[in-house]
């Protein structure tokens, strides 16, 4: 999973765009849900839910397959008010008929 710009600048971020690839041999099933979490004092925080559903709707990501999603920012500014640090978003995936459970992350910089 990577994020495009990695580096954002509070005053211009708006938009980031996600792209997560299934590099594995396995089909993994994912939803809409998003968790953001803050460094500091050299840990991560435990993640909150990033985008608010009403329902959750679940997808499917075949090995080699990749898919794009551009991300609103605009809940990182009314959370935390544009604090420069370093971000990740995480997300969750299972696979192999729901034995297999997996979390992905994101790292960037708000300056």
């Amino acid at each position: 999973m990577s994020l495009s710009p990695d580096t954002l600048t509070a005053s211009t971020a708006k938009t980031v765009r996600l792209v997560i690839t299934n590099n594995s041999d396995d089909t993994f099933i994912y939803g809409e849900q998003l968790e953001l979490e803050f460094y500091s004092k050299g840990s991560w925080s435990p993640g909150y839910p990033f985008t608010e559903l009403a329902f959750e709707i679940a997808y499917s990501l075949e090995p080699g397959e990749s898919v794009t999603k551009d991300i609103n920012l605009q809940p990182l500014e009314k959370e935390h008010n544009d604090i420069p640090g370093q971000y990740r978003f995480g997300k969750q995936f299972i696979g192999d008929n729901g034995t297999k459970k997996l979390r992905i992350c994101a790292d960037f910089t708000m300056r």
